[in-house]
């Protein structure tokens, strides 16, 4: 077939009816929330596609012409869902009183971290005004306030962004996982600016408020703290109180997925409902279960807070449960499809979030793989469950492994005998939990009770040292993956095609998916080299302490003179806003360096600035000097001693210490007068 005729060649509707309409609504979707404009141009973005479209239409090229006009669809519904994520300019100064919505909560060592949707606005308590609704991240400083989830806070202040503060070239975009939620900036308040906090009215926010008190119910059971803690995030969602260990003891065995809500949790609740309508099943009242159940599914998503994952398992569901009562075949593409559909129109933001990406590329690749991949026919029911234990991880892994490299740098090499014993245990906890804590509310703690608190106790017991042992197996994880978008997505490309390939029976699209393949390891190999390797002392910019990142080698050590409590705050940040470059640089280690070699490492900068010039690169400073550092407890003398004549040939920029402020600037003009240092190749960053 020539060019011409492949130009000309009408797009036949697929299979699936959803697929097509379902992929261009993500794809206008993610194009308006990646080329965020002004309103006018995306506007005229999606009149364009629509003009396409007309021109399609005329032209009979009919689903081309839906495929433009859902492209244009997703983009528009991205515009009006951005354009409500910008601050407006005469709030961010001044005095103002805000009032909105808590969505979500988290708290720190040191803070609550929270997401309200403003939608009110004034200069004075009586004087609100409604105003189009802008989420942002609202700090609350300590925690002597009754803010929570699902309730109303109204405070003082401005909403000058923290997030927009300048920030050095080689910094993680801290802002970049809030933006995904939809946060159009971060906003930090006292308690004292809190005006009042107030339950939210509305059902929704009723349901969501419930989760606290259905938490309460199962710490008040006698089961063990660590099957509670445990039941709270498999059930309820709530990660706030899992522990740093057993997190990483699963991420490390290929388990954190069940540590998020997703399908396997909705088909456990699902299992509990309808073991619960058993007597109606008994009786035939087979369409009031099915409703019943649908029913249940949607409250506990509301309970759990909708999250992407769950919403999607509970519109497979309802699409399924829907198909049956109208007597009709279910497909699951399609309901997948429609539920992408669903989720992205109700919250483009939805499919920026990694519960979204993940979830769905997990069973679409089930449904992709699971079946071709297992070689038993399905009639030889035991043996065709056995290997489901290992084809259904196998299949999950295939879609969502890639884009847990990308995103977290690191895949579990032993997810199969891990998935296993998961998927065996996860329904007894899960189970065993929900009737523990309905029979303690309501006061029959008999035999039935005790042997669900022994049997779930145990089998927290068991998946947790299953998670111990695996994480602990030489190489369980491999880390340090350093994948590429461009990479992710020729990965992604190459896995859709072995999975048409392998579906369809034809050779060529294995073909075209190893040549994808090929391509994705030639982006990996050949990338460009990361332009800040050779940066070895950096000064974080923090307005509270001065603090250095410093690398020798495959090691790197923060230099601080924060003290106490504070000194893990401080690795924090630098964790969070330094990872890719650690991560980039090959950095091992990371460690806190103690004020006794503090003093001695300021000084062993300028003495070694002969062999080997260091460059701090620093905010809102001059690129053409050579930064040398001086910094945290050094002392006045500590200055004055230093070897200055090394100096004489290099632009000196002098960042001492908040106590040193006062006093480094004479003695630097001194030391510079001395050693015949002019004074224009010298700055002292007092800010």
């Amino acid at each position: 077939m020539n060019l011409p005729s492949l130009l000309h060649r009408r797009i036949s509707p697929p299979s699936t009816p959803l697929l097509y309409p379902a992929v261009a609504i993500l794809l206008g979707t993610f194009l308006g929330l990646h080329y965020q404009t002004a309103g006018y141009v995306g506007m005229a973005v999606a009149a364009l596609l629509l003009l396409t479209a007309a021109a399609l239409l005329m032209l009979r090229r009919f689903t081309a012409c839906v495929i433009i006009i859902c492209i244009a669809a997703g983009w528009i519904n991205a515009e009006l869902h951005t354009a409500a994520s910008r601050i407006p300019m005469a709030y961010r100064t001044g005095t103002w009183v805000f009032s909105g919505k808590i969505d979500r909560i988290k708290e720190t060592e040191t803070a609550t971290v929270t997401d309200v949707t403003i939608d009110s606005i004034g200069r004075h308590p009586r004087s609100l005004k409604a105003v189009r609704p802008v989420k942002i991240q609202l700090t609350i400083a300590g925690f002597d306030h009754k803010a929570d989830i699902a309730t109303r806070i109204s405070w003082t202040g401005n909403l000058d962004d923290s997030h927009a503060a300048d920030r050095l070239p080689m910094m993680d975009d801290i802002g970049k996982h809030a933006r995904r939620r939809g946060i159009a900036g971060a906003v930090v308040i006292r308690p004292d600016d809190i005006l009042a906090v107030i339950d939210e009215p509305g059902i929704l926010n009723s349901l969501y408020r419930l989760r606290a008190d259905i938490a309460s119910s199962l710490y008040d059971t006698s089961l063990s703290p660590n099957a509670t803690e445990f039941l709270n995030v498999v059930l309820l969602g709530d990660t706030e109180l899992l522990s740093t260990d057993r997190r990483e003891s699963y991420t490390a065995a290929g388990l954190s997925h069940i540590l998020a809500l997703s399908g396997m949790h909705v088909a456990i609740i699902a299992l509990l409902i309808s073991a619960a309508l058993f007597p109606l099943l008994m009786l035939r009242w087979r369409t009031v279960v099915i409703i019943i159940t649908v029913a249940a599914l949607w409250f506990y998503a509301a309970v759990t807070g909708f999250s992407p994952s769950v919403t999607r398992a509970v519109i497979m569901v309802s699409v399924f449960s829907g198909a049956r009562l109208l007597q009709r075949r279910s497909s699951p593409y399609n309901s997948l499809c429609m539920a992408a559909i669903i989720i992205v129109v109700a919250n483009p933001y939805a499919l920026l979030s990694y519960s979204f990406q993940m979830s769905f590329a997990a069973v679409a690749s089930i449904v992709a793989f699971a079946k071709v991949l297992t070689p038993v026919n399905p009639r030889r029911r035991l043996l065709y469950y056995l290997m489901s234990y290992i084809t259904l991880p196998v299949s999950a892994m295939t879609g969502t492994g890639l884009i847990a490299c990308y995103y977290f740098h690191s895949f579990p090499l032993y997810f199969i005998p891990a998935s296993a014993v998961a998927t065996l245990l996860l329904p007894v906890i899960c189970i065993g939990g929900v009737i523990a804590t309905v029979l303690n509310t309501l006061h029959l703690h008999g035999f039935i009770y005790t042997s669900a608190c022994t049997v779930t106790d145990f089998s927290v017991n068991i998946l947790d040292h299953t998670a111990r042992l695996i994480s602990s197996l030489p190489g369980a994880l491999w880390s340090g993956i350093k994948l590429s978008a461009e990479s992710l997505c020729f990965s992604l490309g190459a896995v859709i095609l072995l999975a048409v390939c392998m579906n369809m029976k034809k050779r060529v699209y294995g073909y075209a998916s190893l040549m994808l393949a090929a391509a994705a390891i030639a982006c990996t190999i050949i990338r460009p080299a990361y332009p800040y390797r050779n940066v070895s002392v950096i000064l974080v910019p923090d307005r509270s302490f001065t603090t250095l990142l410093i690398r020798e080698g495959a090691n790197a050590f923060i230099s601080t003179d924060a003290c106490g409590s504070d000194t893990t705050l401080v690795r924090q940040r630098v964790e969070r806003d330094f990872e890719s470059f650690l991560r980039l640089t090959d950095t091992e280690s990371l460690s806190i360096d103690n004020t006794s070699r503090h003093s001695k490492h300021s000084i062993y900068l300028l003495k070694e600035l002969d062999e080997t010039p260091m460059s701090a690169p620093i905010a809102n400073s001059d690129s053409s000097f050579s930064y040398i550092i001086i910094t945290g407890k050094a002392k006045a003398d500590d200055i004055r001693k230093a070897p200055w004549h090394m100096l004489a040939g290099h632009p000196i920029t002098v960042i001492p210490s908040p106590a040193l402020r006062p006093k480094v600037a004479s003695i630097v003009e001194e030391r510079c007068k001395e050693h015949g240092i002019p004074t224009s190749r010298t700055m002292v960053i007092t800010d």
